[in-house]
Formats: structure tokens, sequence, C-alpha cells
């Protein structure tokens, strides 16, 4: 919704769109973001698919195999999940690692910085689709080179 809004002029168009793959999206998702990403094309915005995926997909491995010695100790973590059968990663416990840093190190390479200690204060804007209904979560950034924008609230 909010990609179309900007394409159309209804809110600030953005300079990059970047989709953080986690690697376990359900078919129906990647199919939005290949959308999504034919749109940008169109709308000549550039769209970039950023991953931590590798190394989560290999804990899984791991997991499903049984080997505990490569398991990684931070989240995600995967259980047996007794409701739906079978194993399973624990919701929202990979934000960070998985959606969060790999958008963060993109952004910025796009504005040409290693570490976000050479980027300067508010230098990047992103956009969050919180939309009025869940308005309670939008926050300012933790990070003094992002400031955040919710353009649907």
């Amino acid at each position: 919704m909010m990609l179309m809004l900007a394409i159309r002029g209804e809110i600030e168009r953005p300079d990059h769109v970047i989709f953080a793959d986690t690697g376990f999206e359900p078919r129906a998702v990647y199919a939005q973001v290949d959308w999504a990403e034919r749109q940008c094309a169109k709308a000549g915005i550039p769209f970039h698919r950023v991953s931590a995926a590798m190394n989560m997909r290999e804990e899984f491995e791991a997991f499903e195999r049984g080997d505990k010695q490569h398991w990684d100790s931070r989240p995600p973590f995967f259980v047996i999940d007794n409701r739906r059968g079978g194993r399973s990663a624990m919701q929202r416990q990979c934000t960070r690692r998985a959606k969060i840093e790999p958008i963060q190190r993109a952004q910025l390479h796009l504005m040409g910085h290693k570490t976000a200690r050479g980027a300067g204060d508010g230098e990047a804007v992103i956009q969050i689709g919180i939309s009025t209904d869940e308005a309670r979560r939008a926050a300012p950034s933790h990070d003094r080179w992002i400031e955040r924008d919710y353009p649907l609230i």
C-alpha cells in the first residue's frame, strides 16, 4: 500500500526500497515482494533484497539434524511446535538480526558509510508502514543517524 501511495505521489517517494529476506517467509510474501519489485522497476525506484538468512538457514538445518554444536545461542530459537506439528522458529525473536541489521547495513552502504559512526544525525530517513490503528508502535529511532517517518499516521 505504501509503495503504491509513493508511486502515485500521495506520500513522499523513497530513494530506495529495501526488503530483508529471512529465507523463511511464506510463498505469498515472496509473491508480494516480487510484485513490489516489479512496481519499483516500472517507477524507477531501486529495489534491494538483503539477507542474513544463510546463517539462520544453517542454524535451522543444524537443529533439524540434532547437531547441537552448530546451533547459535542467539535468537532465532527453534522449537517443537506440538499444535502445528513439526519444528519451527519462535516468533519475533530474530527481528533485529534477520531484518533490522541487514537493512541498516544496506542503508549505510547506500549512503557511502561502512559503519554508523560515519553517518550524520538523521542522515537516513526511513518510512515505516504503521497505520493509525497501531499508532502506539510509532516511536523515534534509537539510532541517531536514522530518522523514522510514519506517512500513514
